[in-house]
């Protein structure tokens, strides 16, 4: 039966067939492209959209913080509904205070120079390795947070 099968995928109407079944997958993956999903916003700064993807990331950080802050003191902690929306405002009003800053720092032409910044990144311990900064251990640390450098030296600078 599979030999007959396969014989009969070799001629013309296979190829027709398999046409006929490609065209609908096409179509819909360049759905996509020509009508993307929209990007949802959660708050708008100045004219800076605040992008509800940045917004869930920051809740997830701010959630392993205080779970890691609570179990180093050896607490069992999960988060009530009521405390996570907590959270969530608090996360908000951080981010909107953050922009609100970042932006009059750049109004009065204030820079944090790349010397600065390299100096503030090797002084967290997390990325030390025998007291000396490693660079395979800052990335693997990233990573693990869901980082990569450059997103990580966008906010430290932005925090400095």
């Amino acid at each position: 039966m599979l030999q007959n099968i396969r014989d009969g995928a070799r001629g013309w109407l296979a190829w027709v067939i398999v046409i006929i079944i490609c065209i609908p997958f096409a179509l819909w993956g360049m759905g996509e492209y020509l009508h993307p999903v929209p990007k949802r916003l959660i708050a708008e700064v100045n004219g800076v959209e605040l992008s509800e993807r940045d917004f869930q990331q920051e809740v997830s950080q701010q959630q392993n913080r205080l779970r890691a802050m609570f179990q180093n003191q050896g607490i069992d902690f999960s988060f009530t509904d009521e405390q996570l929306q907590q959270l969530r405002k608090n996360t908000l009003d951080y981010m909107i205070e953050e922009e609100l800053l970042v932006q009059s720092v750049r109004d009065a032409n204030m820079r944090i120079s790349d010397a600065l910044l390299a100096t503030r990144i090797h002084s967290f311990q997390a990325f030390h390795e025998d007291n000396q900064f490693s660079q395979a251990r800052y990335e693997q640390t990233l990573r693990s947070q869901g980082m990569n450098p450059t997103e990580f030296e966008y906010k430290i600078r932005r925090a400095l």
